[in-house]
């Protein structure tokens, strides 16, 4: 699960460096890297609901 957050850590920062490069939401590649961190945050859940964490 540590490797996962770290994932976390690096796709919301990917995320934010896009969004602050396109000045916009709207974008392909806010979308894309948005709809990975979502993959991981779920992912995360799922595991930390398996392991008994929630």
């Amino acid at each position: 699960m540590v490797q996962l957050a770290q994932q976390i850590d690096e796709a919301k920062g990917e995320l934010y460096s896009a969004i602050e490069s396109k000045k916009s939401l709207i974008s392909k590649e806010v979308y894309l890297l948005s709809s990975k961190l979502d993959k991981l945050i779920f992912e995360y859940q799922l595991k930390a609901i398996n392991n008994g964490v929630y």
